[in-house]
């Protein structure tokens, strides 16, 4: 069965991950693809970059780099607090997610914090807009990005 990559294009909000072990290249990579898709924005999704002042213990996005692509969730967090946790990360993310499909923008989740990527990949809150058997529409998206990736490097 051919899919047709522009009708695939139209999933309703989109979220692209990238995700890795350290110094695997995700930075480079996420900002690569928001500088050739202009309506991606990048939504950090590792634990040590949401603190202010981790920057020498973590490849933090530089100030230029940021500059050229909009970054979310980046140094909201002083170093004293040891609070936050994986339902915390949760509720600022998918509101931030929620927030830039309104403005029609795709997010970029990048990161390697895999409790943190979980907690959107999955079901295991009670997520707005995701439905029962929300593992099958992930399994779509991973297909339709493949496509998309192979039709862009052709």
């Amino acid at each position: 069965m051919e899919t047709n990559i522009e009708d695939d294009m139209r999933i309703k909000n989109p979220v692209i991950f990238v995700i890795g072990s350290t110094a695997s290249g995700k930075t480079k990579l996420s900002l690569d693809l928001a500088r050739n898709f202009k309506n991606i924005e990048i939504v950090n999704a590792d634990a040590l970059q949401l603190y202010k002042g981790a920057d020498i213990m973590t490849a933090k996005a530089t100030e230029e780099e940021r500059q050229t692509v909009p970054h979310h969730l980046l140094d909201i967090l002083p170093l004293e607090n040891v609070e936050f946790q994986r339902r915390d990360y949760f509720n600022l993310a998918s509101k931030t997610i929620d927030d830039l499909h309104k403005e029609n923008k795709i997010p970029l989740v990048v990161g390697g914090t895999n409790y943190y990527i979980e907690s959107l990949l999955y079901t295991d809150y009670d997520q707005p807009g995701v439905e029962a058997g929300g593992e099958i529409e992930i399994e779509n998206m991973h297909e339709i990005a493949s496509k998309v990736i192979r039709e862009k490097i052709r």
